[in-house]
């Protein structure tokens, strides 16, 4: 593991933050496959484990700004980041916004264009805006 994924990523992918001064290093599983135009936001810990794959233009959220500033000082200060982690064998659908905080369960799905603001189940399909349990995954 390190900051290279051992599979593959579309050319585009963004490894957004990564000069800021409190940017962690990605840690990315094997067999790992990160679609095109996707961006994975480094002021939290991001972890991805074996075997996940993402859509087109996914988005991981690890931070934000402080809705409470103003002006210059709402641009510029961020929240502190929040870790991301997504579980083995997840598929994260193409359009998905994955918010800081999150854990995305072992083996589940994340609907195209969905919202995940809170926690997924393992084996558990989620969509929606905010994401939703659409159905569990047999296993």
């Amino acid at each position: 593991m390190g900051d290279q994924p051992f599979g593959s990523r579309g050319d585009d992918v963004v490894w957004f933050q990564r000069e800021h001064a409190d940017a962690h290093a990605p840690v990315i599983g094997k067999n790992c496959v990160i679609g095109w135009g996707s961006i994975i936001d480094c002021l939290g810990q991001v972890t991805i484990e074996d075997w996940v794959f993402f859509g087109h233009r996914v988005m991981i959220l690890t931070s934000g700004h402080d809705p409470n500033e103003f002006g210059e000082r709402r641009q510029m200060k961020h929240v502190p980041g929040r870790p991301v982690t997504i579980k083995a064998g997840a598929w994260i659908c193409s359009g998905a916004i994955i918010y800081p905080g999150v854990t995305v369960g072992e083996h589940s799905v994340v609907a195209a264009g969905a919202v995940v603001v809170k926690n997924v189940a393992p084996y558990t399909m989620v969509g929606g805006n905010p994401a939703t349990v659409i159905k569990e995954i047999e296993h």
